[in-house]
C-alpha cells in the first residue's frame, strides 16, 4: 500500500502556489486530462472549477482516492499508455502534467502521443522542478547530489531540467511554449540550505545571479505548435506587454 500522505497537500483558495497557478491557468468549465493524479487534491479542485476531469494514475490505492472526483479514472503507467486506443476520438480542452514528467524515463514520447488528444484550440499545463536551482548547483559544487524523499531531487525523478531543457523538450515534441510563471524559494529556504551556506559568499553571490536560481518549479502552458499556437503566443505577449505599460 503506497503511503498517499506523501503526496497530500492543502490548496489554499487564496494562496499563489503552484497549484494555485495551475488552477488559473486550466480555467474553468473545461474538459480536463489529468496525468498522474495521485491522490486527487488537484483533482478535487479542477472539478470545483466546473471542469469534467479524466484522470490517469498508476497506483490503484490512489486512483481509487481520486477517482470520485474523475468523470473516468484510468489506472495505468503513462509510459505503457497507448493514447490512440484509449482515449479513441475523445478530445480535450486540457492536458495536466503537474510534476509528472520528471518521473518518467520518456516524457518526450508522451508529449508526441499527446497531440492525437488535444483539442485544435487546447494546450497542456504543466509544473517541472529546476534542477539549476542555486541551492542545487550549490551542492554541485562541493560534490553532493543527494536524492530526499521528496522537493527537488525526490528519489523518484528520472529526469532534470532547466528552463532551457523544458523548452527543448517541448520544441522538439511539437509543442510551443506560450506562457511561462514560477514557484520561488529562496536558496535559504530550500531543503539544500545547507549546500548552500557551506559556499563562500562571493560564490554564492555569482550563483545568485542567474535571473532562475531561486526557482523552485517552473510552470509552463504549452499549445501545439500550429498556426492557433503562435496566435495564442502573441496574445499572451501582447497582454503581457500591456499589464506592464500600465
Amino acid at each position: 500500500m503506497t503511503n498517499a500522505s506523501h503526496y497530500d497537500y492543502a490548496i489554499d483558495p487564496k494562496g499563489n502556489s503552484t497549484a494555485n497557478k495551475i488552477l488559473k491557468w486550466i480555467g474553468h468549465n473545461q474538459h480536463v486530462l489529468e496525468l498522474g493524479t495521485a491522490a486527487g487534491v488537484m483533482t478535487r479542485a479542477i472539478k470545483a472549477q466546473g471542469c469534467t476531469v479524466t484522470g490517469v494514475e498508476f497506483m490503484p490505492d490512489m486512483a481509487e482516492l481520486a477517482a470520485p472526483d474523475c468523470e473516468r479514472m484510468i489506472v495505468g503507467d503513462l509510459e505503457q499508455l497507448d493514447f490512440r486506443t484509449t482515449f479513441c476520438t475523445e478530445r480535450f480542452n486540457v492536458i495536466v502534467a503537474a510534476d509528472v514528467l520528471e518521473h518518467l524515463r520518456d516524457p518526450w514520447s508522451l508529449l508526441e502521443q499527446a497531440h492525437q488528444i488535444i483539442d485544435p484550440n487546447g494546450y497542456l499545463v504543466l509544473s517541472i522542478p529546476n534542477v539549476g536551482h542555486a541551492a542545487i548547483v550549490a551542492g554541485l559544487l562541493n560534490g553532493h547530489f543527494d536524492y530526499r524523499e521528496k522537493g527537488l531531487l525526490d528519489h523518484t525523478h528520472l529526469r532534470f531540467f532547466t528552463r532551457k531543457g523544458i523548452e527543448d523538450m517541448l520544441l522538439t515534441t511539437g509543442w510551443l511554449p506560450i506562457a511561462w510563471d514560477s514557484h520561488r524559494v529562496a536558496p535559504l529556504d530550500s531543503e539544500f540550505a545547507h549546500h548552500w551556506q557551506a559556499q563562500p559568499a562571493e560564490q554564492r553571490l555569482a550563483i545568485g545571479q542567474h535571473p532562475d536560481s531561486d526557482i523552485y518549479q517552473f510552470i509552463v502552458k504549452a499549445a501545439p505548435a500550429s498556426e492557433i499556437g503562435w496566435q495564442q503566443r502573441l496574445q499572451i505577449r501582447i497582454q503581457e506587454l500591456t499589464d506592464k505599460s500600465q
